[in-house]
């Protein structure tokens, strides 16, 4: 092939050099080999999350993820580079030793598509789920569309990342409780004993406004004082999941309760709640009040409220775009997920149903002897 002669000014000669050197062409000069590795890359885009006020969990979930998907394309055992949820601090620190090590080696032309296609099919093969697998998967084809973004990249070249069906594989599937059920739970933590430094009364108050807004544990722990607003609560952009600020409003009967535990504690935070620790909170409950943490319709834990409000908003006859406002869902479909029907429930549509026989009230059958 000819090489091409540029014969116009030096700025667009550049960017026509540009674009044939990404092409291949060899009228465009070899550029100079980029001296950064995927970990100096993967520590910028931490560094922009911050910058965006995203919250540190929200952060560390996120660009975890991303880093593991690099080591695993690496060749990482997923053994060597995630530690056991029961892991020793020492375990836990050799772990994310041998993590830094593999993403340390690697260049951002090793990810191939292939090499992390491969990567989130090792996930699954280790035993974790479709869901999990495209968590990894969201993270990082959001750092390859912001590598591409900040023209670290001449491309987002992760786009075609394929996922995987999570229906065809739950497991984790949250069930609802019946209201009786719910009034049962709530009671149990109001008249029980601490858990994990939480008293009961502030344990029935959490799981009521978990009910009452649909807002998750995280952000229940992170609400202050200030925040609570009349009305609503008032929620910065870190607080919550989606990166965005929220205004949740409170029923009358929530206000009251919120407002004087606000006036009481002043300044700092309103539910001093362990981290991470929602799940054990509702399971300890559940067990004074004499309901199963797993039935054959699944789990009930802590997030399992927040699918309860989408429920109880449902059977109220709310409207779905209301519904998807106050869930915060980016599409009506989300909100879908989140809303459980009962097997009495279904029971109870089907007898609505018009009865179709010749003769609507036939006779009882007779009586066995």
């Amino acid at each position: 092939m000819a090489r091409v002669t540029l014969t116009v000014d030096a700025d667009l000669a550049a960017i026509v050099q540009a674009i044939l050197r990404w092409a291949g062409h060899p009228g465009g000069r070899a550029a100079e080999p980029d001296p950064r590795t995927a970990a100096d890359h993967l520590d910028a885009w931490r560094a922009a999350l911050e910058a965006e006020g995203r919250s540190p969990k929200h952060v560390e979930l996120f660009t975890g993820r991303a880093r593991r998907v690099v080591a695993l394309a690496m060749g990482a055992p997923l053994c060597d580079i995630e530690p056991a949820r029961n892991a020793t601090r020492a375990e836990i620190a050799l772990a994310g030793a041998h993590l830094a090590r593999w993403v340390g080696e690697a260049r951002m032309d090793h990810l191939t598509v292939e090499r992390v296609q491969g990567a989130l099919q090792r996930l699954r093969q280790a035993g974790r789920s479709n869901a999990t697998a495209n968590h990894h998967r969201a993270a990082i084809r959001a750092f390859s569309r912001w590598c591409h973004e900040t023209d670290r990249t001449p491309s987002h070249w992760l786009a075609r990342l394929k996922g995987y069906n999570a229906a065809a594989d739950p497991r984790h599937e949250r069930r609802t409780l019946a209201v009786e059920q719910l009034r049962r739970l709530i009671a149990a933590a109001e008249s029980g004993p601490t858990v994990l430094g939480v008293d009961g009364p502030t344990r029935a108050l959490v799981y009521r406004l978990a009910v009452g807004t649909g807002l998750r544990y995280s952000e229940i722990a992170s609400i202050t004082a200030e925040q609570v607003r009349g009305s609503r609560i008032d929620l910065k952009a870190s607080q919550t999941k989606n990166g965005r600020e929220a205004r949740p409003p409170l029923a009358a009967r929530l206000e009251g309760e919120l407002a004087a535990r606000a006036a009481r504690i002043g300044a700092g935070p309103l539910f001093r709640l362990p981290p991470d620790k929602g799940a054990n909170l509702v399971r300890a409950d559940l067990e004074r009040a004499g309901i199963p943490y797993r039935t054959a319709d699944g789990v009930f834990d802590f997030h399992s409220l927040r699918c309860q409000t989408a429920t109880l908003a449902d059977v109220a006859g709310i409207s779905p775009r209301v519904v998807q406002r106050l869930m915060r869902h980016s599409t009506p479909g989300l909100t879908d997920r989140y809303t459980r029907v009962r097997a009495e429930e279904l029971t109870a549509a089907v007898e609505r149903l018009p009865d179709l026989r010749s003769d609507p009230h036939p006779p009882p059958p007779p009586t066995r002897t």
